[in-house]
């Protein structure tokens, strides 16, 4: 009975020590509000930058999606039309050919992109991982569509128009031969595709220094063989007097 008597308040004792803990939990949630509150804020702020931060890179991405390629093309084309001794007019002439052209290839190819549907990939297991959309890698999401291709066509004409400008303002028909106008031309345009190789990087978070030595390696290499074999086509014609044969056709 003793021992009865004991253990009854005892548990009497706990039970009101129970709503004493609760209760402090509950004061304690108070002190705690303001920290709530200062976390609310934050997630605004996070939100909003998250909602900036995606348009920056869909525009960036789409930049570079008009510009690299178009400009490193842009660059060989012009290269090999200086090679073969034309006129300032021809040059120009001959990229703007190439712009008209390269802008029809540029909307199919937004169009293939944006029909393109996803796909699963696929682990060592071969069970499907994750859906991957084509487009959102390239460009971003697909509810800005009118966007992206807006800035791809800008970025087309504007990367595909500075070769031949530069060369139209360096090289005048009198002065074709100039190294110093040269070099202008060779810089302008290699500023562009590395200036493009940077944005790339940033857009897709690639290696840096791999990334913008492959690009400007393929301008390089590809501007170079450009010349050299406009140059060998030029030099075997002449051997042959297919200018003379062209000219006796045309006379028929």
């Amino acid at each position: 009975m003793i021992e009865g008597s004991e253990n009854g308040p005892q548990e009497k004792v706990a039970a009101t020590d129970r709503p004493e803990l609760d209760n402090g939990t509950d004061q304690e949630n108070p002190k705690e509000a303001p920290s709530n509150k200062e976390g609310h804020d934050t997630p605004k702020d996070s939100a909003s930058s998250t909602k900036i931060l995606p348009i920056k890179l869909d525009i960036l991405k789409s930049i570079v999606y008009g510009g690299l390629i178009e400009s490193i093309t842009s660059f060989g084309v012009v290269s090999s039309a200086a090679a073969t001794g034309t006129s300032t007019l021809n040059v120009l002439s001959l990229g703007l050919a190439n712009l008209f052209t390269g802008f029809f290839i540029i909307i199919h190819n937004l169009h293939g992109l944006f029909k393109r549907p996803r796909y699963q990939r696929l682990n060592d297991d071969d069970m499907p991982q994750e859906t991957i959309d084509p487009y959102k890698e390239r460009l971003g999401e697909r509810h800005r569509v009118i966007l992206h291709c807006f800035v791809v066509l800008v970025s087309f004409i504007f990367f595909a128009v500075i070769p031949p400008l530069f060369y139209g303002f360096s090289f005048k028909i009198t002065d074709r031969g100039c190294y110093q106008e040269a070099a202008i031309f060779i810089a302008a345009s290699l500023a562009c595709v590395i200036s493009l190789s940077f944005s790339k990087v940033y857009a897709f978070g690639m290696d840096k220094l791999t990334t913008v030595a492959v690009y400007t390696g393929i301008t390089i290499c590809g501007s170079s063989l450009s010349y050299i074999a406009s140059q060998y086509a030029v030099g075997v014609f002449a051997t042959y007097d297919f200018h003379k044969l062209a000219a006796g056709y045309l006379e028929r």
